[in-house]
Order: structure tokens, then sequence, then C-alpha cells
């Protein structure tokens, strides 16, 4: 799955119910450039929409920072997942402190070294929120149907 092929836009709040943090925090990393807006920020008044790789970046970096990561790793963790198109280098890791893309093949090495090392699958927390959305979107059209199905019978 490409995780840019993914078309999908989504709210602040969106990402608050995704990372348990509130929308508080998330506007602070807004401003501070942890998390960005790459589908654009709509007109005044509505709320700042996130493409379906800015909120997967939240996610990540939620937990990271959840594990006990020094917000300033997390920084630097944004910057590389932001920097990068990704492709072929599915794994973000932190090898003593430096966040990196590499393949899976690379990350295996890295862990048999004698070296702190943590690492996320990107591809895995991709195909994991996506099945989310998904989800939340059949139940939406459910309820909506449902609704809709009552209305009639009245």
């Amino acid at each position: 799955m490409s995780i840019d092929a993914f078309e999908h836009v989504s709210t602040m709040g969106d990402l608050s119910r995704d990372t348990c943090l509130e929308i508080r925090l998330l506007r602070i990393w807004l401003d501070r450039n942890i998390i960005r807006s790459t589908a654009g920020r709509p007109g005044r008044g509505r709320d700042i929409q996130f493409s379906f790789r800015d909120r997967l970046t939240a996610l990540i970096l939620a937990n990271l920072r959840r594990a006990g990561l020094e917000l300033s790793i997390v920084e630097r963790c944004s910057a590389v997942l932001y920097g990068s198109d990704w492709k072929g280098r599915p794994i973000l890791a932190i090898v003593a402190g430096d966040p990196q893309l590499m393949s899976r093949e690379a990350f295996a090495a890295i862990c048999a070294m004698p070296v702190p090392v943590s690492g996320i699958d990107i591809v895995g927390a991709a195909t994991a929120l996506r099945a989310k959305i998904e989800i939340e979107a059949a139940k939406a059209a459910i309820k909506s149907q449902s609704a809709s199905e009552i209305a009639a019978s009245n």
C-alpha cells in the first residue's frame, strides 16, 4: 500500500482521538512545526485539515513521546518523517538518539549491534490507521442509513 495513495482528509479532532493528545497540545505542536498540515489550511473559522500522511505522522510522534522519548528527539523524528518520501525505507529507527529511515534489512542489522535502537514500522502503522478510518466510515454510513430508515417509517 502506498501511504500517499490513500486520500483522506482529517481534522484536529481526528488527530486528538488517534493520538490521545488534547487539541491544545496538538495546536502547540503545529505552531512548533512538529506536526504539519500538508492538506492546506481552510478558511477562517474552520478546522485545520490534515492529509492521511499528516495524521499518521502525528500518531507516530505521539506514540514516541508517550514511550518516553525527549521532545527534542520527537522533533528530529518529525523532521525526518516530513523530509522524506519513505519509499523503500519503511522503518523509522532511532539509533543512539538519532532518527533515520531505513529498510527492514538495515534495521535488523543494526539491532544486532551493541547500540541503543528502537523502531516503528511505518507501513504497519499506516495499514492499521487506514483500517480504523475505513471502519469509522462504515459505522457512520450504517448509522446514517438507520436514521434515514427510521425517519422514512414515521
